[in-house]
């Protein structure tokens, strides 16, 4: 990298960095993904899952993924509220080993 092009990519972080701060926000408030994991006990793979598929409130900081703690919290609670129970169930070849788990709601059975 070019040292110009170093010195507008500094710049730009720190606009970014004042932009966090006027609104009240700092970086250091934001968790990354590895920390998000450790927090809900599940695999990092599984974070990259739920924000490819916008199933978890994310930010985007330059190309970093970050998390707000509260929002994190507020969607546990609310899924938590809404989710209903899974249902375990065998894979038709009977192979226990390859137990799929199914929303009870979404296959429209009772549990």
């Amino acid at each position: 990298m070019t040292h110009v092009k170093a010195q507008q990519k500094q710049r730009a972080q720190q606009v970014q960095r004042a932009q966090l701060f006027q609104r009240g926000e700092r970086m250091e408030n934001y968790w990354k993904v590895q920390e998000v994991a450790a927090a809900l006990q599940i695999s990092v793979q599984t974070v990259y899952r739920y924000v490819a598929n916008d199933e978890i409130p994310f930010h985007k900081i330059n190309r970093a993924i970050r998390f707000k703690p509260s929002e994190i919290e507020s969607w546990i609670e609310s899924k938590a509220a809404g989710v209903p129970p899974l249902v375990m169930i065998e894979n038709q070849n009977g192979n226990s080993n390859e137990s799929v788990m199914l929303n009870a709601q979404t296959e429209g059975s009772e549990v």
